[in-house]
């Protein structure tokens, strides 16, 4: 569990400061705003993710994990209301309260994971019925897709979805059970999107960029050209032309900014970002494993697909290989939401390893290694 967990530190810390440099670089042509903030942000985080590393994880499966979840359907809700909600890009993401500005969704996402985890934990001998294991969590994640859907935040919908579908999976629901719903849900989504034109043409641009490369896909197109020119080793943080002027990439700084880690970075900077996630990926699962019951092991899986979900799906979308969703790449893009709701989420799987099971080292290098549970605290 140590090597787990040191890498798992080891991999938050070079993405940090891979994003803290990144960005500065990013923004540094439009002034230094952007990154005191998130600097701010990122002291934040970590407050918030040394703290949560510190509690025991176990305490937040009480009435405490309802109380959260119903905190962010609230917040979820806040989004529709004139002069708190605002609208951006056509989507109802954000929330300003007292010039502060947030998105809901980033909180309601870690919410779902704890209420799906502390749910199956506590009926974990019946997830196997219809009952419990298919309507008692759709009651749960149900509401959270349902509000952000209504926020027309359809990436961010399927995201959730599979993060919930995963969790609810894993917990032992029977696949007879699941099968039915997901093709149900499956067949909504491709309704819900036949029936948007503004949402069939970003298919079209994904199919055929060359189309669209100067209307609906000029933020891929210029990614991909961003991508192509850093080389093995990348350009260095110079002023480059593409974070202004003509060749521009559209949002640069948080939703294509892994275009400028690899202009910058080359692709030794690009395989290198690559691999710090799949390690992450490895280290959260190996810490869900030898969890101490099924609640440590679903959050900790939860978190884990979560945080590598959002990652690798930015990273097909910049490099082509996925349709525009507008996905932050955790730890590294602009945004104050999700880097401190991403840091709570590492400050749990450090809490879930350190309440984890260890093993007991036998002088026989012949006897098995016996995993035993840690004994409880008083």
């Amino acid at each position: 569990m140590r090597t787990a967990t040191t890498i798992l530190a080891l991999c938050v810390a070079a993405l940090l400061v891979l994003g803290s440099v990144t960005l500065y670089s990013a923004v540094m042509v439009t002034g230094g705003e952007k990154f005191m903030r998130q600097m701010l942000y990122l002291l934040l985080g970590l407050v918030v993710c040394v703290s949560l590393a510190l509690i025991d994880y176990r305490r937040w499966k009480t009435w405490m994990v309802w109380v959260i979840l119903g905190s962010a359907l609230l917040l979820l809700a806040l989004v529709f209301v004139p002069g708190i909600g605002r609208t951006i890009n056509g989507a109802n993401r954000w929330i300003f309260i007292a010039g502060v500005q947030l998105q809901p969704s980033e909180l309601a996402r870690l919410a779902m994971i704890l209420a799906l985890a502390a749910y199956a934990d506590r009926h974990q001998r019946r997830m196997n019925t219809f009952r419990h294991g298919i309507v008692g969590t759709c009651l749960i994640a149900g509401p959270v897709l349902a509000l952000v859907l209504l926020g027309r935040d359809l990436s961010t919908t399927a995201a959730l979805g599979c993060l919930a579908g995963t969790l609810i999976f894993v917990s032992g629901v029977r696949w007879l059970h699941v099968m039915p719903v997901a093709a149900l849900l499956l067949a909504g989504l491709v309704a819900y999107v036949a029936q948007s034109e503004m949402r069939m043409n970003r298919i079209r641009a994904f199919l055929e960029p060359s189309q669209f490369q100067e209307t609906i896909a000029v933020q891929n197109s210029r990614a991909a050209t961003a991508m192509t020119v850093g080389g093995p080793g990348g350009l260095g943080l110079a002023d480059s032309p593409f974070k202004k002027g003509s060749h521009n990439v559209p949002l640069h700084f948080s939703d294509f900014i892994f275009s400028v880690v690899g202009a910058e970075g080359g692709l030794v900077a690009t395989l290198g970002t690559v691999t710090l996630y799949l390690l992450l990926l490895l280290s959260g699962i190996y810490i869900a494993w030898h969890s101490r019951d099924v609640f440590g092991m679903l959050l900790a899986t939860g978190i884990t697909l979560s945080i590598c979900l959002q990652a690798f799906v930015h990273m097909g979308v910049v490099t082509g290989i996925l349709p525009n969703t507008g996905f932050p790449l955790p730890f590294i893009s602009h945004g104050g939401t999700n880097l401190i709701v991403t840091l709570a989420g590492i400050g749990l799987l450090f809490s879930i390893a350190r309440q984890g099971l260890v093993r007991r080292q036998s002088k026989n290098p012949f006897d098995r290694h016996i995993e035993v549970p840690v004994a409880e605290s008083a």
